[in-house]
């Protein structure tokens, strides 16, 4: 009995060592928490838009929608440009509102467009009448949020819920976007002009599956487009289907980049990620304490390896979503979710990102390390993702060297904030639904101790499975 307790305690704890070289800096930390979605379907209030500019700060880009059937009746050709938001009983917004809502929270905008491209494969209407309807939304939307920069053509049109397109056929929308983006370039001359890219897939892999023919045959059709003014000014897609193993998505952009040199494509062309995470079926039956874990250690495992390739940039998926709690980061009652927690965590990394000795992962799973300085605090990230099929433990001894000169007074401390089933997670530390509001904030200290004078320290922490941990090194 004792041999099998001790056999079942090694396979489910493990210790790791995690050594962090403060002195050797490796540039700039990669804001994850800075590109961001909102749903069209379920759009942040005012209070939570100012409650994320508040704690996560100014987004670089925020992904917003516009689909043509909300402003267009294609019956009597009548347009309604401040349409109603929202879904069922959630339409409680107009797209004004939301608009301005996103636009006062971030640099720049990248719009998905996308509606009645089915009614035209299907002849219900021409491609005429559906062109001069998606320009006219365009150039009005244009001229009334002058951040709109990137025009994502559709949205997974391969999918039946979104048209159902082959891919010759979305190369026909795909080409009047272009074509409509030069024109309103051309006519508004605006300070920010407008970018065109996509084709914005989803199914199936990058590496060996249907979505690899599909980006191919993109490029194959826009290498054979003879129109001298055709565009691509970024390439397009989502990822839902690396969370077994996320470190297969380090190879990228070295296979889009392969494919694009191929078809004579610009190689250095940003590659926007502007959906990913977990999407598996099993995890909707999983306890949602649970489930949110899962999201928050899932999506900081998918930017570690996106972070890596210089032309990526992920986006997070989504501030609310319509009906899967799983990606919310914000609840309508204030209070964030743990994957919400995690994007807080980000946001208070330091600027310079330290190099560390990460231990080997076993297809993408184990122990993730972040680390940054600037001139007042180091910080560091640390998760243990063992998505739905790893039940491991780890004891982590953190060996911190050549700490900054400021930081070797004896006068600093380190705070710890886990993020586990226990601490800061909303829906085991208080009532999802309590209208008291014991701690809005959600990120507390689950301990703190004084730093020793001293240039190396060492610290341990255990982490269950999906947990997450932030540590700061800051002043007393």
């Amino acid at each position: 009995f004792l041999c099998t307790l001790i056999f079942h305690f090694l396979c489910i704890c493990n210790f790791c060592l995690q050594k962090v070289d403060c002195k050797e800096e490796i540039g700039i930390l990669r804001r994850s928490e800075l590109y961001n979605n909102t749903s069209l379907l379920r759009t942040p209030s005012n209070k939570i838009a100012a409650m994320y500019k508040k704690e996560i700060g100014i987004t670089k880009i925020m992904r917003c929608w516009l689909t043509i059937d909300d402003y267009w009746n294609i019956s009597t050709n009548k347009y309604n440009y401040n349409f109603k938001c929202g879904w069922d009983l959630n339409q409680w917004d107009n797209f004004y509102d939301y608009m301005e809502r996103c636009s006062a929270i971030c640099d720049e905008i990248l719009l998905n467009v996308r509606g009645f491209h089915r009614e035209v494969v299907e002849g219900k209407i021409t491609m005429k009448q559906w062109r001069l309807a998606c320009k006219n939304g365009i150039k009005n939307y244009k001229q009334r949020f002058p951040k709109i920069k990137y025009i994502e053509a559709l949205n997974e049109y391969e999918q039946e819920s979104f048209g159902g397109l082959n891919n010759d056929e979305y190369y026909k929308f795909y080409k009047e976007f272009y074509k409509i983006i030069n024109e309103i370039n051309a006519e508004l001359k605006p300070n920010i002009p407008l970018l065109i890219g996509g084709p914005c897939i989803v199914g199936g892999s990058l590496i060996d599956g249907k979505k690899k023919e599909n980006m191919r045959d993109f490029f194959n059709n826009y290498a054979k487009d003879s129109d001298p003014f055709k565009k691509l000014s970024f390439i397009s897609y989502h990822e839902y289907h690396s969370v077994e193993n996320p470190s297969i998505l380090g190879i990228h952009e070295s296979l889009i980049d392969q494919w694009a040199k191929e078809y004579g494509i610009p190689t250095n062309l940003p590659i926007y990620i502007t959906e990913a995470g977990d999407n598996s079926q099993s995890r909707w039956k999983t306890l949602i304490e649970d489930n949110q874990l899962l999201q928050a250690t899932c999506m900081a495992s998918q930017f570690y390896f996106y972070n890596l390739q210089p032309d990526i940039q992920a986006f997070q998926w989504v501030i609310q979503h319509k009906n899967q709690d799983r990606k919310n980061q914000i609840y309508d009652n204030l209070r964030w979710s743990p994957y919400g927690i995690s994007l807080k965590m980000q946001a208070r990394l330091a600027k310079r990102q330290i190099r560390t000795e990460t231990p080997d992962l076993v297809k993408g799973k184990g122990i993730y390390c972040l680390a940054a300085k600037d001139s007042t605090k180091i910080t560091l990230l640390i998760w243990n993702y063992q998505w739905e099929d790893g039940n491991k433990s780890f004891v982590i001894k953190l060996d911190l060297k050549d700490l900054p000169l400021s930081v070797q007074d004896g006068k600093h401390q380190i705070k710890e904030y886990l993020l586990d089933l226990k601490h800061n997670n909303i829906h085991t530390d208080y009532p999802l639904l309590s209208k008291s509001e014991p701690n809005i904030d959600q990120l507390t200290i689950t301990r703190e101790s004084k730093i020793p004078k001293n240039k190396e320290i060492s610290y341990t922490i255990s982490l269950e499975r999906n947990a997450m941990c932030l540590l700061e090194i800051v002043p007393e």
